[in-house]
């Protein structure tokens, strides 16, 4: 008949912690009646768990017979004259906290000092360790085995027995390994005022966290990790040359009166969007350029539907390089593939107006080189204007 230690049931019963944890392993043993070593007999085919048996002495003669095994759905260990062990499998424990692991101990007959029972465990393969409550016992006892606050990759657990005689006999039955679900709440990293809070994020992020950066001139000194980034309006971001930044998106923002800056010394992974203030139409047209590079203008466009559009001809935008051979600006046109296919060119300067005076958002790759721009003094009018050159800032550094 199998035994089930009360102070364990009532553990289940009154601990809220233990009823919402998940089951990484349990064994009780069910069905392996027989299973392990009696005698000189070996059987652990069709279970998990292995056992060592080298240094006991399992007699079988006369009216002795000797167990390491399975006899009433629970774990045996009689008269060993021996140290005997028993091993779990590998359990696996990748993205759990707090995980803990349980089993019941209880002796028959008349066990003393010589005898002895130890639970051990260990993590990632590392050194073995006796569980800290009541992980090592002597003489007869009734008791529960535990072991909480765990974490790593992998667990084993292994029980240690040694008695000797034939009325000894120590059992064990019931494990259990449970945990909680690894779950991590994003964070988000505001720098403000010179300060990082919650904390500084480097070195510490992971890839659901955010950065925001509202004042200041903040600085990545290492490599970080997140979901995304901002950098405000009159704010700046510098990445040094030993840091990285990943990230999903990382955003500057401007507007009418003041634009946000990116020195880029070191790396970005992701994607990095400008929202480019621009003026109004009505108010006058604006001069810029493309602080990152790689975009069309097809793209560009799609991306950007408040770019001022001809009423009559909605494919045609109020964006374009000057045209120094015509000495006037050129207007893109969507449906044109000749213009939709143009990559916007870093050190360039187009003129576009907004319909809606607000941002342009640009998308592409940060410039950490030196751009060079041709400087062409030519054109078929007025002498003024065949020095006209129209080029711009290729960096999102203001």
């Amino acid at each position: 008949m199998k035994r089930f230690c009360l102070a364990f049931l009532l553990a289940l019963l009154i601990s809220p912690i233990a009823l919402s944890q998940t089951t990484l392993y349990s064994e009780n043993f069910t069905g392996q009646n027989g299973k392990g070593a009696s005698g000189n007999n070996l059987d652990v085919s069709g279970v998990n768990w292995s056992i060592d048996v080298s240094e006991a002495d399992l007699d079988s003669s006369g009216n002795s017979f000797d167990y390491f095994y399975v006899t009433d759905e629970a774990f045996a260990a009689k008269d060993t004259d021996g140290n005997v062990i028993w091993y779990s499998p590998s359990i696996n424990i990748t993205g759990y906290v707090n995980v803990s692991f349980t089993l019941d101990a209880y002796t028959s007959g008349n066990n003393n000092s010589n005898d002895s029972f130890s639970a051990q465990y260990r993590i990632d393969g590392g050194t073995w360790i006796t569980a800290e409550n009541n992980g090592n016992l002597t003489n007869d006892f009734n008791l529960v085995v535990s072991q909480t606050e765990l974490s790593g990759d992998t667990l084993e657990i292994r029980i240690q027995i040694e008695n000797d005689k034939n009325n000894e006999v120590t059992t064990f039955d019931n494990i259990w390994v449970v945990g909680d679900v690894a779950t991590t709440e994003p964070i988000t990293y505001t720098f403000e005022d010179g300060v990082w809070s919650p904390s500084n994020p480097n070195n510490t992020t992971n890839s659901i966290d955010t950065l925001n950066i509202v004042t200041g001139d903040a600085v990545i000194e290492s490599n970080i990790i997140c979901n995304s980034a901002t950098v405000n309006a009159g704010a700046s971001l510098t990445i040094n040359s030993e840091a990285t930044l990943t990230t999903n998106d990382l955003t500057l923002k401007s507007n009418s009166t003041r634009f946000s800056s990116l020195i880029l010394n070191g790396n970005i992974i992701g994607n990095v969007n400008y929202e480019r203030h621009v003026n109004v139409q009505a108010g006058g047209n604006d001069l810029i350029s493309a602080p990152v590079t790689g975009q069309t203008f097809g793209s560009f466009a799609a991306a950007n539907p408040n770019i001022f559009s001809n009423p009559s001809n909605p494919s045609q935008k109020l964006f374009g390089p000057w045209d120094k051979a015509n000495a006037s600006y050129l207007i893109y046109d969507t449906d044109n593939p000749a213009d939709a296919n143009v990559i916007l060119q870093p050190g360039k300067g187009y003129r576009t107006a907004s319909a809606d005076n607000s941002t342009f958002t640009f998308t592409g790759t940060v410039n950490k080189d030196a751009v060079n721009i041709d400087i062409v003094n030519s054109g078929p009018l007025q002498p003024f204007e065949q020095e006209w050159n129209l080029v711009g800032n290729p960096y999102p550094s203001y």
